[in-house]
C-alpha cells in the first residue's frame, strides 16, 4: 500500500521517539499537525493504458484494508493482477478531514470525493508532494508504482475459502 499526500505528510512528521511512547497514538498527533500546515497539491496520475486523472491524493494498493482496518478501497485483492488506485479528489483541506473522518467512519467515499481505478502501472507526478508505503516515508514525487503478480507465496487461514476468493485464486495459480 502506498500513500501519496497526506497520509504520506503524517507519516513524515511522525517523532519516532512519540511513537515509542505512546505508539499510534503519535499518527494522530502528526495528523493534527500536518493538517493545520498541509496544503492539498494537484497530482496528476497516469496509468499504462493511458488514463489520466488529476487528483489531491493517492492510495494505490492490491488489499482492502489501509492502515489496519479502514477500507479505501474495497474492490482491491491480493488475487488480482492489477493495483487498485484510489483518487482523492477534495482540494480543500477542510474537504480533507471530510474524507479522513469518513474513512475513520467506515463510510464509502462518494464520487464527488473519490475515484477508483484499476492498473497494472501508474505513474504520479507533483511538486514534492511525499510518498509513503507501508507506514513509511519513502521520497516524493515523482514515482512509478507497478503489480507483479506471483511473487510472493501466501499462506493462509481456513477461513480463506469465503465464496469468491476462490474463483479468483484459481483463476490466477
Amino acid at each position: 500500500m502506498a500513500g501519496i499526500g497526506f497520509d504520506a505528510e503524517v507519516v513524515r512528521g511522525v517523532s519516532l521517539r512519540l511513537k515509542r511512547r505512546v505508539g499510534k497514538l503519535a499518527y494522530v498527533i502528526s495528523g493534527v499537525i500536518s493538517l493545520c500546515r498541509y496544503r492539498p497539491q494537484l497530482l496528476e496520475v497516469v496509468t499504462e493504458a493511458g488514463v489520466r486523472r488529476q487528483a489531491y491524493g493517492v492510495i494505490i494498493s492490491n488489499g482492502r484494508l489501509y492502515g489496519g482496518r479502514f477500507v479505501v478501497s474495497p474492490s482491491a485483492s491480493l488475487y488480482k493482477k492489477t493495483l487498485s488506485v484510489c483518487l482523492l479528489l477534495r482540494k480543500t483541506r477542510l474537504g480533507l478531514l471530510g474524507t479522513v473522518a469518513k474513512i475513520a467512519a467506515g463510510r464509502p467515499l462518494l464520487i464527488d470525493e473519490a475515484v477508483q481505478l484499476q492498473a497494472r502501472k501508474v505513474v504520479v507526478a507533483g511538486a514534492s508532494v511525499p510518498v509513503q508505503v507501508d507506514g513509511d516515508y519513502v521520497g516524493d514525487l515523482p514515482q512509478v508504482f507497478h503489480s507483479t503478480f506471483g511473487e510472493i507465496q501466501m499462506v493462509l487461514p481456513p477461513w480463506s475459502d469465503a465464496p469468491g476468493i476462490n474463483d479468483e485464486k484459481e483463476a490466477y495459480p
